[in-house]
């Protein structure tokens, strides 16, 4: 039941032409499209479950996998295969998308960062005028 109302109430929060509660001006798309791999959708799915994001850990994969699929448009094959595809990974991490959103955040992040030079130097005041007008 509360994977029902979670998944009702993010499909509402699409459908809102307004802002969102996160303060973005813009309007919410209602159709995205998943137009990365679907091995990529399916590791994202895998690792909400893992690490219990959703619904405090109270949520099986396969809704899961349902919910990104109304979300984004797009019918998963067998999501339970493609994840025993993902454990049988040789070269490649078994998170290869997730590590690859994790180096890109940690790039993002490193950017911000970088030495700037006068960023967070304080403005010296200046000093008041000391005439007395009358």
């Amino acid at each position: 039941m509360a994977f029902e109302r979670l998944r009702d109430y993010l499909l509402e929060k699409l459908k809102e032409p307004g802002p969102s509660e996160t303060g973005l001006s813009a309007p919410v798309k209602t159709a995205w499209k998943w137009t990365g791999e679907q091995v990529n959708l399916v590791e994202l799915a895998y690792g909400l479950y893992y690490t219990g994001q959703l619904d405090n850990g109270n949520v099986e994969v396969k809704d899961i996998v349902a919910l990104l699929e109304q979300v984004f448009n797009i019918k998963l094959k067998s999501a339970y295969h493609t994840f025993g595809n993902i454990r049988r990974r040789k070269m490649l991490s078994p998170t290869k998308f997730l590590d690859r959103m994790r180096n890109a955040i940690r790039q993002r992040v490193d950017e911000d960062l970088e030495y700037k030079p006068n960023r967070g130097i304080k403005l010296k005041k200046q000093p008041k005028d000391t005439e007395n007008h009358d």
